[in-house]
Parts: structure tokens; C-alpha cells; sequence
């Protein structure tokens, strides 16, 4: 279990070799508290997305967590250890570990974090699930690589320079997005007009666009069992947005006669969700070729003469999100009616500037699924890399000895 392969120059050390655990309380729970991720390492509390409740009489038993440690937390198995380039303070049940040695702290960062390491943890915790803490002594005895120090820069720099390129990507991604955002937020609301389309738009509700159905059969038990397109409800928030693009269930041909069979052009709704602002999601199927829908899913099948893609990012524009949300019943899981999706109001442009917006936002859909395949290449370029440079099965040119 713990044996590596190393080449000449590496050496294979247990983990307490290299870090040993610290529990410096010497903070009087001033700094700030902090916590662990999986996928973002050490972060202040204030930044994660849920609301994490603490007492704050108990913070002076908080640990002191300063740049350069890592920390065992309670999902270590599962994500690797979380290192920490803040100072703050963190909950006493994890265990603080600092360098013993000099060493490059990216490369054990990435370390780590490799899916090779997790493996390894995996095995020397199992049976271990969430709730309970890997040990010190537990995680000691690990062994490890320690390249000469020198090559673990080597490694860091090759490593942080795959990091850049996918922040890169990333960043133009969140800017593409956003770009998309602004095109709906105006183009759909007749704000911004497409050169050549001067005409009214009509005020329509949803009810005279189409008559309506709802989805029918289909259990999570019925999915794979075949090979004809199907969607489920789950789907609609999980998978798509606006428009299907492709499916991912299946079904077969026995469990479809017990099913909607979706026409060209139908809206597609959930019709409940945690929050009001998600309810009545909609996407619309363009395509002609068999598929079925399941149950619990409202569904329009136009009867007017309209281009269902412009339908789709139309009826998940913020104005009708706005009316679908005033329309939602419930707490814990919100509601919303099929009676209530047949009063909201729409703005319809004429058929062929719906074709031209249509266009438009389609185009931008691709130019960001293209640049998230091509983010997808370089995470699995850098996974590559750490799999490789990591062990030492590839060798930093000049580190060879």
C-alpha cells in the first residue's frame, strides 16, 4: 500500500517525516475563522455559499492556521488535504500540519490533491466515512515522495503555468456568459433591436401560444433500461438550458407507450424547486426524432406559428422569471401551477426577428460550449501532468541525475 517507485535522486519518506502536527491557539479568537474546501483549499468563512453557524464562545479553542500549512479535515478522504494561503483560525476537530523540512509547498499542494495520494488515503482510512477524522498518526505513515528540492520548484512552475491557462479559460468563460446575459436581458425585452426589425411586438400570454399536457411514466428504475431519448425532471435543472441539446437517459420501447412522446417545438417546465426564482425553468425540444418525457413536467405544444429556440431563452429571461416566481406556493419546495404558467405575459416579436434572436443567443451558446470542452482538455492535460511529474514517472529536463 504504501510503496512508490521513485526514480534515482527521489527519496520515499513517511508523511510525519515531513509535516508535524501543530495546535497554536494563540489568537484570543481575534482572526478570522476559516474553513475547509475541497475544491478551493482554506477559505475565510465569510466566502463560503451556505451559512456555516458557530458559537463564538468556543473560537479561543479555535486553531491558529497560518500560509504554508495544510489541514486534515473531515472530507480529507475524499478530496485530498486542504492547504491554506490565509491566516485565520479553524474548528479544533481538524488537525494543523506544518513542514518539518524545506520543501515547495505548490508541489505538495498538488500532491496531495492528486487522485493517486486519494487513492493511497483511501486505503490506509478505510472504513472511514464522513464525520470522523483521519489521525495524525493515520496519515503518518504514509510514505510519500521528497524530490530534491530544486525539482519540486521545477515541478510547482510547470504545474502553476497549467493553473494560468485554466484561469484564463475559466475567466473568458464567466465573460462570454455574461456577455450572453446582456444579449438576453436586451434583446429579449425589444430593448436592443437587431438591425432591420423595426415592427411591433405583441403582448401575448403563454396560454395563447399553445394548449398544454403534462409529462407522464417514467421512474428513475425505468431509465437505462434501453435506447430511445428520454427526459426526466431532474434533468431540466441538472443538464439543460434553454434548449435540449442532446439526451443522456434512455428508455425502452415498452416503458415508452407509457409515456409522453415529445413533438417538435414543445416548452418543457419544472413545476416545483427550492426557491421561487427557479421554479418553471423551461427548455424546448427543436429537434423531430423520437423522445419521451416523464412525468411532473408541464408541457406547451404551440399552436402559433413560433421559433421554439427563441421561446426557450425567452421564457427563462429574467421578466418572466420575475412572473413565474410571484405565481410559486410553498416552503420548503415551491410550487407553481399549471393555471399560473398559462397567465404570464410574454412580448412576441415578429417570426422572423425571433428566427434573427434566436441566432444570435444560439451562437453564443456554442462559442461557450466550445470554450468549456476546451477547459475540460486542459484540466485533464494538467491531471496529465500531475499524474506524471508528480511520481517522477516524467522527469523535469535537467532534473535527471
Amino acid at each position: 500500500m504504501n510503496k512508490v517507485e521513485l526514480p534515482s535522486g527521489w527519496k520515499s519518506v513517511k508523511s510525519r517525516e515531513i509535516f508535524g502536527s501543530i495546535s497554536d491557539r494563540s489568537h484570543n479568537g481575534q482572526l478570522q475563522v476559516l474553513s475547509a474546501t475541497q475544491d478551493r483549499g482554506i477559505v475565510p468563512r465569510t466566502e463560503m455559499d451556505i451559512d456555516i453557524k458557530f458559537g463564538e464562545k468556543a473560537l479561543p479553542t479555535y486553531k491558529k492556521v497560518v500560509p504554508g500549512n495544510f489541514v486534515i479535515h473531515l472530507r480529507s478522504f475524499q478530496g485530498g488535504l486542504a492547504y491554506s494561503d490565509v491566516e485565520g483560525i479553524i474548528s479544533p476537530a481538524y488537525t494543523i500540519l506544518k513542514p518539518k523540512v524545506e520543501i515547495c509547498d505548490y508541489y505538495y499542494k498538488c500532491l496531495f490533491q492528486s487522485v493517486d495520494y486519494i487513492k493511497r488515503l483511501n486505503s490506509a482510512v478505510y472504513g472511514i466515512r464522513d464525520g470522523k477524522q483521519i489521525s495524525y498518526d493515520t496519515f503518518g505513515v504514509i510514505k510519500i515522495p521528497l524530490p530534491p528540492l530544486s525539482e519540486q520548484h521545477a515541478i510547482a512552475e510547470i504545474l502553476i503555468t497549467a493553473d494560468k491557462l485554466i484561469a484564463t479559460k475559466e475567466h473568458f468563460i464567466a465573460t462570454k456568459q455574461k456577455q450572453k446575459q446582456w444579449l438576453m436581458q436586451n434583446l429579449l425585452t425589444g430593448k436592443i433591436r437587431l438591425p432591420g426589425f423595426n415592427r411591433e411586438w405583441k403582448k401575448v400570454r403563454l396560454r395563447e401560444i399553445g394548449y398544454f399536457s403534462k409529462g407522464k411514466g417514467l421512474s428513475n428504475d425505468d431509465k437505462g433500461s434501453g435506447n430511445v431519448p428520454c427526459l426526466s425532471y431532474g434533468e431540466i435543472y441538472t443538464t439543460h438550458n434553454e434548449y435540449i441539446k442532446e439526451f443522456h437517459s434512455f428508455i425502452s420501447k415498452e416503458v415508452a407507450q407509457y409515456s409522453y412522446q415529445l413533438k417538435k417545438g414543445d416548452l418543457l417546465f419544472t413545476c416545483s424547486g427550492e426557491t421561487k426564482e427557479e421554479i418553471g425553468k423551461c427548455v424546448a425540444f427543436i429537434d423531430d426524432f423520437e423522445a419521451y418525457a416523464s412525468g411532473d413536467i408541464i408541457i406547451i405544444s404551440p399552436t402559433k406559428e413560433i421559433n421554439s429556440t427563441f421561446m426557450g431563452f425567452l421564457l427563462n429571461s429574467y421578466y418572466v422569471v420575475k412572473q413565474k416566481a410571484s405565481y410559486g406556493q410553498g416552503d420548503s419546495i415551491v410550487h407553481i401551477s399549471k393555471d399560473s404558467i398559462e397567465r404570464i405575459i410574454i412580448y412576441l416579436p415578429p417570426l422572423p426577428e425571433q428566427h434573427a434572436i434566436a441566432n444570435v443567443l444560439s451562437t453564443a451558446d456554442r462559442e461557450i460550449e466550445l470554450l468549456k470542452k476546451e477547459l475540460e482538455q486542459q484540466k485533464q492535460i494538467k491531471k496529465h501532468l500531475m499524474q506524471k511529474l508528480l511520481t517522477g514517472k516524467i522527469r523535469v529536463k535537467g532534473a535527471e541525475v
